[in-house]
């Protein structure tokens, strides 16, 4: 039996080494995916966009400094993961802290189907913030998410501001 849950643990621990994490950089990133199938750069906060495809995941991340800031994974084609994919996803981001439902942190990511099963989790040293739902996961650090807040307030302040003639 030990050697069996031995061999487990291995075999769980090696899966996950092929997700990308936050804070990497794009050469570790393209090292675990190999060469983005595109880059662009975005309006969010200066960041570089960069999408991958492996295996059965499409993976955009986004580089503000040349680290990963946030990374979403989903299936190609419409296609489900398994909660134990989803898990190992999540892992993969832990970096040696422990992950807990969060209700109130993340709300600045925007929800486009609330029918679908969404979970929200905090990392225990609140550097990264985690949204999953049934097709995939989106990481944040926390700087990415105090700045999607920060556009967000400027966002509602201007649109409550009566224009002046």
């Amino acid at each position: 039996m030990k050697l069996y849950t031995l061999i487990l643990i291995t075999l769980l621990a090696g899966s996950s080494l092929s997700y990308g994490r936050l804070y990497e950089s794009e050469l570790e990133l393209s090292q675990r995916f190999g060469p983005p199938v595109s880059r662009a750069t975005s309006g969010n906060y200066g960041s570089r966009l960069l999408n991958y495809r492996k295996d059965k995941w499409s993976i955009r991340a986004w580089l503000v400094n040349d680290q990963c800031q946030q990374i979403s994974y989903s299936f190609l084609g419409g296609a489900r993961p398994t909660s134990d994919q989803i898990n190992a996803l999540v892992n993969s981001n832990s970096d040696g802290h422990t992950w807990s439902v969060n209700r109130g942190k993340i709300s600045a990511v925007n929800i486009l189907l609330p029918s679908i099963a969404t979970s929200y989790y905090v990392r225990s040293d609140e550097e990264a913030y985690c949204q999953t739902t049934t097709f995939g996961a989106t990481f944040k650090t926390a700087t990415w998410l105090s700045s999607e807040e920060r556009v967000r307030q400027q966002k509602v302040a201007s649109q409550r501001e009566i224009p002046r003639f």
